[in-house]
């Protein structure tokens, strides 16, 4: 009887300590912010050899989040580990930005050419006097 207790309270340890797991598809996974230079691990945070570095303010994907590490996706597809303390979530703006908000002249119709010819009365002819600005009194 004793034994079977003891089980019952390993199991629950167990899965105590993975509830601080949280993850994510990668369709609907939250997109977060590197806060710092970041380690990015492809083989996982125990790799031999250098990890690759994430800039600051690189945005992310997160996949799977742990007290420690977390697992995310980058732009160009890969995933790897990154230190959970390096990411922040990124802000609503970033997110919610879309294309044609950065860079609305290429959303806009083009602008006519201007029209450059002034109405020929409106010109001084070659040696004539130009009006005097005298004030009358």
């Amino acid at each position: 009887m004793a034994g079977k207790s003891w089980g019952v309270m390993l199991a629950g340890l167990l899965v105590a300590g993975c509830s601080g797991v949280e993850t994510f598809d990668r369709k609907s996974a939250p997109e977060y912010v590197t806060v710092t230079k970041a380690d990015f691990f492809v083989h996982g945070p125990m790799q031999p050899g250098r990890p690759d570095e994430l800039p600051p303010q690189e945005f992310v994907k997160l996949l799977s989040r742990d007290p420690g590490y977390s697992i995310v996706l980058l732009g160009d597809g890969r995933s790897g580990w990154v230190d959970s303390e390096c990411l922040r979530p990124a802000p609503p703006s970033a997110r919610a930005v879309a294309e044609e908000e950065v860079f609305p002249e290429e959303s806009l119709p083009p602008l006519p050419e201007p029209d450059l010819k002034l109405p020929v009365k409106d010109v001084p002819q070659k040696g004539s006097p130009l009006p005097s600005p005298e004030k009358t009194l």
